[in-house]
């Protein structure tokens, strides 16, 4: 039986997400240097453990509402580090964390309502949960517990049911993800046991739906093209009819049968290319008669990578070579500004009303306060609640 080795090309960081953690005062008079940028920097020279060491006594840096995000990026560098057993146990711990803040405090909801978006606990984003499941399932992969791996990909798929019952009808917003779909079925497939095979060829058709329609479609550069060979392969094996519209739809892909690949070893590279993009957010001040109020508008601000692709080669003994060149199967960048843009209808009414009603409650406090106190205190009020909107006012 053949081995596989499950190893894409992939761009992300966790550290870059969301918005970045801010220097606490705290921090500041211990004078402790530590940021983002000096993360990303250890990570880029290679320097994973020093990188990991740094989370396990700066924990402060990243605040009280942004302990998911310190548990992904600790998770992940762990990863990158090769200490796959702690990386196991703090995704697990940002796992529990998801479940625990989606269980969500109506005064929390309030809060970012009536002052900002940030007095609620960060929840991260619906790809940066199934990221986690992915990331999960390569830690598993590669102290080789096929068996926790596929559990990632069941707690993926229960995931994506729960996204599809909100948003498949929504072809703008993030349910499907072709990468994790595929990379799923790729665990199913070295099973090779037929209920599993069966498995991996569901995952396989989720991910090729993911890469041609709806939302992925618009943030994916297109099917990989390792993807149309691994269906074919497993709709041929399994007899299905599914095998003949597959190749009538990719009839210029050549493949390797199923029973053929089973009898050799497979190498996936998984290369893990580039840092994903800036959250912030941009601060839109409004006149008004009475005072002034601020719109605060999240995006995401790309950040260039000088490496474009990667080659996997591989030498025999008797020095014949092989090589396979990569593909992107996953974009963060593009799909963390299109889940932003799927959410925008819902993002500018909430920045629009927030301020709106802050003016409101602030406009009457002026009243009230002229009446009793005078023309004087009055406009005293208007110009600092004007200064606490524009103070207060902060996108997610």
């Amino acid at each position: 039986m053949g081995k596989r080795i499950i190893l894409f090309v992939c761009l992300i960081l966790f550290s870059s997400c969301a918005s970045s953690p801010k220097h606490a005062k705290k921090a500041a008079q211990q004078n402790v240097y530590f940021n983002q940028a000096q993360v990303n920097a250890l990570v880029a020279s290679g320097r994973f453990e020093r990188a990991s060491q740094l989370f396990s006594t700066h924990q402060s840096m990243y605040g009280s509402k942004n302990e998911l995000l310190y548990l992904m990026d600790r998770a992940y560098t762990l990863q990158l580090a090769g200490k796959y057993d702690e990386s196991i146990r703090y995704f697990e711990q940002a796992k529990n964390k998801i479940d625990a803040l989606y269980t969500r405090s109506v005064s929390n909801i309030a809060s970012t309502w009536m002052v900002n978006d940030n007095l609620a606990p960060y929840r991260g984003e619906a790809f940066e949960h199934i990221l986690v499941n992915v990331l999960q399932g390569l830690n598993y992969l590669t102290l080789g517990d096929l068996t926790e791996a596929l559990v990632e990909a069941r707690d993926a798929d229960r995931k994506f049911q729960v996204l599809c019952d909100l948003y498949c009808h929504q072809k703008n917003i993030y349910s499907e993800d072709g990468f994790a779909r595929m990379l799923f079925g790729i665990m199913y497939e070295s099973q090779q046991e037929r209920q599993d095979v069966n498995d991996a060829l569901i995952s396989y058709k989720k991910a090729l739906q993911a890469y041609e329609n709806g939302f992925y479609k618009t943030a994916a550069r297109g099917v990989p093209r390792l993807l149309k060979e691994n269906a074919l392969a497993v709709a041929q094996y399994l007899g299905f009819p599914e095998f003949r519209n597959l190749q009538q739809k990719f009839n210029d892909v050549a493949f390797v049968p199923f029973q053929e690949k089973s009898q050799k070893g497979e190498i996936y590279l998984i290369h893990f290319n580039g840092l994903s993009p800036l959250k912030h957010a941009t601060n839109v001040a409004v006149p008004l008669p009475d005072g002034v109020v601020q719109l605060a508008f999240p995006q995401y601000d790309p950040r260039d990578y000088e490496i474009r692709s990667s080659e996997l080669v591989a030498v025999k003994s008797n020095g014949q070579k092989f090589s396979a060149g990569t593909e992107v199967a996953a974009d963060v960048e593009a799909i963390a500004k299109r889940s932003l843009e799927g959410r925008k209808a819902w993002l500018y009414t909430k920045a629009a009303l927030r301020p709106l009603g802050k003016y409101a409650v602030e406009s009457r406090a002026a009243q009230r306060t002229e009446e009793e106190h005078g023309e004087l205190a009055g406009w005293v009020v208007r110009g600092a609640s004007s200064l606490y909107n524009l103070y207060s006012e902060q996108a997610d």
